[in-house]
């Protein structure tokens, strides 16, 4: 609140996740929170850090997030988080994130080469503050905050964690469908004991980090020969915060 009587006309919450991950891309959200909510006890009372909610909670947290706040995603694939590694992936997608929130006079897209980020719902930056999980990001356009463990103190960063989350997860969730045999919709591209071992017996895919470890070592592990990209999944089988989110992104 003593942001807002400061003058800030929004504060604006921005987080990642997937930095550590073996597979898949780094997300980040950038959520404007209104004022209003900050002065109302139960509006989004459970908001916390991301890895800390529960999956089917995540998602109703979500969608209660996008009924009341403006919010968008960027990321940072694969190709580029190995091109510059995964601290400036991040700082990547979480500049595209902003822009995406600050792009609804464009029409909402934002690209760029090796990344992408989409408005889920547009709302201009001008007078915001922007808090930023973690340490200060440069190239933003307005004033900024950065606050270690930011999703655990500020409600707009908790927010932003959890669309982050939430977007990400349905992505690597749609993504087991064009690669079936790694398990994409549980591990969500995490190094688990399944992940590796389907990485011995299947190679890599597209989706995964060539500089990473333990990719490092195994690039031309297994004989599955995957697609460039992965086709489009089927919408019949997947859940519908997946479809929600493949929506969101223009899959139809």
């Amino acid at each position: 609140m003593a942001l807002l009587r400061d003058g800030h006309a929004n504060i604006v919450g921005v987080d990642e996740v997937g930095r550590g991950a073996w597979a898949g891309p780094v997300v980040a959200g950038a959520v404007a929170v209104p004022p209003a909510i900050y002065s109302d006890p139960h509006s989004l009372r459970d908001a916390d850090d991301s890895k800390r909610v529960a999956p089917a909670r995540r998602y109703a947290l979500n969608r209660e997030i996008l009924a009341v706040a403006s919010a968008a995603v960027g990321w940072a694939d694969a190709n580029l988080i190995d091109a510059v590694g995964a601290t400036e992936a991040t700082h990547v997608a979480m500049r595209g994130a902003v822009a995406a929130l600050a792009s609804k006079a464009r029409g909402g897209a934002v690209e760029g080469a090796g990344w992408h980020a989409r408005r889920t719902a547009g709302a201009a930056v001008t007078g915001s503050i922007l808090l930023v999980d973690g340490y200060p990001l440069a190239g933003l356009p307005s004033p900024q905050r950065a606050i270690v463990r930011g999703d655990r103190q500020c409600l707009a960063i908790a927010c932003a964690s959890l669309v982050a989350k939430v977007a990400r997860d349905s992505y690597m969730g749609a993504m087991a469908y064009p690669f079936p045999t790694y398990g994409f919709d549980r591990h969500v591209g995490y190094g688990t004991h399944d992940h590796f071992r389907a990485l011995i017996r299947h190679g890599l895919t597209p989706l995964h980090r060539r500089r990473f470890q333990p990719m490092q070592h195994l690039d031309g592990c297994g004989e599955t020969r995957q697609p460039a990209l992965p086709p489009p999944p089927n919408r019949h089988a997947i859940s519908r915060g997946q479809l929600d989110f493949l929506a969101s992104w223009g899959v139809q």
